[in-house]
């Protein structure tokens, strides 16, 4: 019994390492999570995000040194951690038109890389929509043939659920681009030089469109609104 007692109290002291270990990595993951959000802020503001990323890779840098135990590497807040770093270096690599680099490069777990991708599709969204409101219609377009190609990677993965939460951030990206299709759809008939005011649409043989109200001057309604659907779309 005395060598079992002693093979527990190794056994004890281990685990101890572990946690001693795991606070550091959780530590570490902590500042992670901040310092991206400040990368996307920066971003989205037009910023330089340079220094912020480096500090994210520092803190990277640090957060992997400490997860020597399996245990500690995939644990909950160091895998979120991850997901969060791969979001804003992928982000970053989007918006300025660079190459992604892949979850090796990046050192991060595959699961986190896939869900750092996902997560970019809102935050590209995000930026179309940036674009829009300064009515910069050309760079919106931009960024959604951008969006477009990232959502129909996304919704190419089939990796079960037990491996990485990934079907759940496919039907949040379906539902983001389907708003993001109409915005864009929107947008484009606000800037399309075709499109011109109610007030302007005039019925080529029937009759007029004046503040939303009809005045016949045909002889048969229905052919003048088939002859005012044709000029339109002609027109």
């Amino acid at each position: 019994m005395d060598g079992l007692k002693q093979t527990a109290e190794k056994a004890a002291e281990a685990l101890a390492e572990t946690e001693v270990a795991r606070e550091e990595a959780i530590r570490h993951s902590r500042s992670v999570i901040r310092l991206s959000k400040n990368v996307m802020h920066a971003i989205h503001t037009d910023a330089d995000p340079g220094e912020q990323l480096g500090k994210m890779r520092c803190e990277l840098s640090s957060m992997v040194a400490a997860c020597s135990d399996p245990a500690v590497l995939m644990c909950g807040p160091v895998q979120d951690g991850m997901a969060e770093y791969a979001e804003a270096e992928i982000m970053c690599a989007l918006a300025s038109g660079s190459p992604v680099q892949d979850y090796r490069e990046l050192r991060i777990s595959p699961s986190a890389w896939v869900l750092g991708l996902c997560d970019c599709e809102g935050e590209m969204r995000r930026l179309v929509v940036s674009r829009l409101m300064d009515g910069d219609y050309a760079e919106a377009k931009a960024a959604f043939a951008r969006m477009e190609a990232l959502h129909e990677i996304i919704m190419g993965f089939d990796i079960p659920d037990g491996v990485a939460q990934v079907r759940r951030k496919q039907d949040i990206a379906r539902g983001v681009m389907d708003r993001t299709r109409s915005d864009m759809l929107n947008a484009a008939l606000k800037y399309s030089p075709r499109s011109a005011p109610a007030s302007e649409l005039r019925w080529p043989h029937a009759g007029i469109f004046r503040k939303k109200k009809m005045v016949w001057r045909g002889r048969n309604p229905s052919e003048g609104i088939s002859a005012w659907i044709w000029a339109f779309r002609s027109s």
